[in-house]
């Protein structure tokens, strides 16, 4: 169970997200990592960061070079820190 302020910011992270904006992105980014420093164990928080990197490069947000390889760790973490790794709903980075 994560942490509540974790869980807060990863639920304004999720709102974000799906607005599907560059903007809007940018902020679930910045939700996503919020929620990771406050809950360095939080396995959905780093597989939302790993979607928002992958989707992010098609809003004109960020540079598919620079944010692939922080999608690839951000899943990777997730998969680690999960006993639940297979249920995780994140892209394939």
């Amino acid at each position: 169970i994560p942490k509540e302020e974790a869980y807060q910011a990863y639920l304004k992270g999720l709102f974000q997200w799906k607005r599907r904006t560059s903007q809007s992105l940018v902020s679930s980014v910045a939700y996503f990592q919020e929620a990771i420093e406050r809950d360095r164990d939080f396995a959905r928080a780093y597989a939302a960061l790993a979607n928002a990197y992958v989707v992010s490069p098609g809003y004109g947000v960020y540079p598919s070079l620079d944010v692939l390889p922080e999608a690839r760790e951000a899943a990777a973490r997730a998969t680690s820190t999960s006993a639940l790794s297979g249920r995780l709903p994140f892209s394939a980075a």
